[in-house]
């Protein structure tokens, strides 16, 4: 037929095949290259009885999990709260000093040492000692260490909880928008926050680390208790601020019985997860107890979970037009007089302290 055709239809039928074939081969080569750039990391979270509250048993298992986890093909690795010499609310504040360290400190340069040597960001929790000398303060904080071994951020705790935190740490007063570029050994950059156990149970700091600070990824590293009230912070609050801000989360805690110092035991809930923006459990431990770690690890597509998300709804868009026009001025407020506010909470607070 096109033999048979004229010189002219033949032309418009040629260009016609060549223009559908270009189109074709662009749009398979833009998807090809879109897949290419498309940025995905896996990422590990370790769960595990307390450890010997020694500096020497935290990095014999520090070790041996940054080996699991590069074996398992993970670029980034997070530990529970206070990871370093363990969760134990026994220790007087005196014994926290003393298991305390600096953050050039040899014991973090260990940790330093084994990112680099597996090419791995970990995100280690530990008891900070304040620099300045003479200081006896200390922090609550957690270290991230790049693939090449540098410190790229250093969290100090805000929301301390209970008693013995707030008598034995200083609460850090760093603004919640302080949130940073975390390079993997593949190449990417993954911009990341962190919020400790308490932190992520208001809704305020992961807000602030998502509008004003970009993250994309929240490392919250836990030492929740096993009660039924506080299995609501991994299964019911922590999917609601992976939504509500657009980002993943990488959530890790203890499991099981510890002994304290004091002849007492804690009890930790487990329940580590991997959350993605739409509250898929992309990994989920539970509450069983095993004699050997757990390390859950899962695969995030960063730009695709992302690009769904606001596709359903923009609520950093909405949330950010809605303080522009005021709506929320009401939590700007120095002294909130509600019914339910900080003064009904104080006196509330008190009625239970003087029952018991």
């Amino acid at each position: 037929k096109l033999l048979a055709s004229p010189p002219v239809a033949l032309c418009s039928v040629s260009l016609t095949v060549h223009l559908r074939c270009t189109y074709r081969i662009e749009l398979f080569l833009s998807r090809q290259i879109g897949a290419m750039a498309a940025r995905v990391a896996t990422v590990a979270v370790w769960q595990g009885k307390c450890l010997p509250p020694t500096w020497e048993a935290t990095l014999i298992e520090a070790k041996e999990t940054a080996a699991r986890s590069s074996q398992s093909g993970a670029e980034v690795l997070l530990f529970p709260e206070l990871f370093a010499c363990s969760y134990d609310q026994s220790l007087s504040k005196k014994e926290v000093y003393e298991s305390s360290r600096c953050l050039q400190s040899e014991e973090l340069k260990a940790v330093s040492a084994l990112a680099k040597e597996f090419k791995l960001c970990i995100g280690f929790p530990y008891p900070e000692r304040a620099s300045e000398p003479g200081s006896m303060l200390v922090y609550n904080s957690c270290a991230v260490f790049s693939a090449a071994g540098e410190i790229v951020a250093n969290y100090r705790k805000v929301q301390l909880f209970g008693d013995w935190e707030n008598s034995c740490f200083e609460a850090g007063c760093e603004c919640y928008d302080s949130c940073f570029d975390l390079p993997l050994s593949s190449g990417i950059c993954i911009r990341c926050g962190i919020l400790i156990c308490f932190d992520i149970e208001f809704p305020e700091p992961a807000r602030c680390l998502a509008m004003q600070g970009g993250a994309e990824l929240l490392l919250v590293p836990t030492a929740l208790g096993h009660e039924k009230v506080k299995e609501t912070t991994p299964c019911r609050v922590l999917p609601t601020r992976a939504v509500e801000n657009h980002v993943f989360i990488m959530y890790s805690n203890f499991e099981g019985s510890f002994a304290q110092k004091n002849g007492g035991t804690a009890e930790f809930c487990g329940l580590s997860a991997i959350l993605a923006p739409n509250a898929e459990e992309l990994a989920r431990a539970d509450t069983t107890v095993s004699d050997e770690p757990k390390l859950l690890t899962a695969t995030l597509k960063l730009d695709c979970h992302y690009d769904d998300n606001i596709r359903r709804n923009p609520y950093l868009t909405v949330a950010s037009k809605h303080w522009e026009d005021g709506l929320y001025r009401p939590l700007a407020s120095a002294n909130p007089t509600e019914s339910r506010g900080p003064a009904r909470e104080k006196l509330a607070m008190d009625a239970l302290h003087s029952s018991t």
